[in-house]
């Protein structure tokens, strides 16, 4: 009887040592991989709020509103415009605010380095952000009102060299993009005009209808309605390709056969402050690529607000500033040259 119960002993904890080597212990971890479809990233958690730096109803303002409705996130969104200092207001107000990414700024890459060459700003606060993303494209333009003289870029040389300095070009801003833009064109095609700076764009584009102003350097958005109507002319785009919406305008590189100096514009996006987690930016970067390579919202922000829509990442926009630097470099050498 006692081998008997032995022998069964021996069984038991045999099968129990068998059934143990057989299941696997799942050991608990919370920075483990999340599996596909799952994130252990506890964001966002309230309101996301982008801030603009201009105006309501400006072309920033505008394609903002436009990618932020298309995100896809689980709280609401919201945009608050802050308008001052050439966006340096909004800039420290971001800069020093909210690091959760919870609350970023849209702007552009090309702006910020022109405001820092330029000296509108005292430092260079594009270093205490990160890129985010930027997903439209809007190339700079040349334009003249209806009843100008001038018809093609041969034309308007020909009338700034006739009078040096006394052609008036103008735009939004001293030492804006605008302003590098015009720079650039003087410098590249080889002749002295006076740059004139407005209060905004509008301004500048309404004196130019008006006939106050010779030539309007601006965004080609803007520009396609007053070129259908006809109450401005448009003598070049400054994209790579010419504007689909303006098929029979030449590029200024198409002009000058070269794209040194001459492809310029505004990348549309937005960054976050230097303190929010890159995790963080990654799933913001994440989010609106989704939502901004969508085809349908694409064709959108084409057909409606005539931008190029093209998605960069926060990476890209960081080579885009670098090459902008440079651009606003030799624009900035040609106005201190010239004034």
């Amino acid at each position: 009887m006692k081998k008997f119960f032995a022998l069964a002993l021996a069984m038991v904890m045999l099968l129990g040592l068998m059934t143990a080597c057989g299941q696997k212990e799942t050991p608990s971890n919370d920075n483990a991989p999340a599996q596909q479809g799952e994130t252990t990233l506890n964001f966002p958690t309230k309101t996301i709020e982008v801030v603009v730096p201009y105006s309501a109803g400006g072309g920033l303002d505008v394609v903002t509103r436009y990618a932020l409705e298309a995100l896809d996130v689980p709280v609401s969104t919201t945009v608050t415009n802050m308008v001052g200092g050439s966006s340096l207001v909004a800039i420290m107000d971001v800069a020093n605010g909210d690091q959760s990414g919870h609350r970023y700024i849209a702007h552009h890459p090309e702006s910020m380095s022109a405001y820092y060459l330029g000296g509108v700003f005292d430092q260079d606060y594009g270093k205490e952000f990160n890129w985010i993303c930027s997903y439209a494209y809007d190339p700079m333009c040349v334009v003249v009102g209806k009843d100008s003289p001038i018809n093609s870029w041969e034309d308007l040389v020909a009338d700034a060299n006739s009078r040096p300095g006394e052609q008036t070009w103008g735009g939004s801003g001293n030492l804006s993009t605008n302003h590098m833009a015009a720079a650039l064109a003087m410098d590249i095609g080889g002749f002295e005009a006076l740059y004139v700076p407005y209060n905004g764009a509008a301004d500048a584009r309404i004196a130019c209808i008006g006939g106050n102003l010779d030539v309007f350097i601006g965004q080609t958005s803007e520009m396609v309605a007053y070129a259908e109507s006809g109450d401005l002319k448009v003598i070049c785009t400054w994209g790579e390709e010419r504007s689909e919406w303006l098929p029979d305008v030449r590029t200024f590189a198409e002009i000058m056969g070269t794209t040194d100096g001459t492809v310029y514009g505004l990348h549309r996006g937005v960054m976050a402050p230097s303190g929010v987690p890159e995790e963080v930016r990654q799933y913001l970067e994440d989010a609106y690529k989704t939502a901004t390579t969508d085809p349908e919202w694409q064709k959108g922000v084409s057909e409606n607000l005539h931008y190029t829509p093209v998605f960069c990442t926060g990476a890209e926009c960081e080579q885009i500033s670098e090459d902008a630097y440079a651009m606003a470099e030799r624009a900035v050498e040609y106005i201190n040259s010239h004034s």
